[in-house]
């Protein structure tokens, strides 16, 4: 069994730990100047309207589908993969060809700052883009 002391002493070397980690940590982060890696941003998309038509070929209109998209250090996508499986790779190709035309990134960034592979995930609501009367919304008409 450790003696009274001995316990004292060892709680103060881990109160005196403790005590100074924030002193440390506001200190090296304020000398810092790494920035933190930056997944790929969208900048424009303009294949809505080849979306919609590719949507409804495939008669997927009320579904929700998830994309990652691979954007290279250009900007530039290089890679589409959906989150169903379709029997069909047509179909699988012809829901990510407009992204992989129309759409446009900054680069995803390294802690550096350099531009990087990276990847963009998101959801498309196939329902939102057509009225009620199964029409491509005006918005996504080219």
């Amino acid at each position: 069994m450790k003696s009274r002391s001995t316990q004292l002493v060892a709680m103060g070397a881990v109160a005196a730990c403790c005590l100074s980690l924030p002193a440390f940590a506001e200190t090296s982060l304020e000398n810092a100047s790494v920035a933190f890696p930056r997944a790929p941003v969208p900048i424009a998309f303009k294949g809505g309207h080849e979306l919609g038509v590719s949507a409804t070929r495939q008669r997927i209109l009320s579904q929700r589908l998830g994309y990652t998209l691979t954007v290279d250090a250009a900007g530039t996508v290089t890679e589409c993969a959906l989150d169903y499986e379709f029997r069909l790779r047509a179909t699988q190709i012809a829901m990510c060809r407009p992204f992989v035309k129309h759409m446009t990134f900054e680069p995803a960034l390294d802690a550096a700052g350099n531009p990087v592979v990276g990847k963009y995930e998101f959801d498309v609501d196939f329902s939102m883009m057509f009225t009620q009367d199964g029409y491509l919304e005006e918005r996504f008409r080219s």
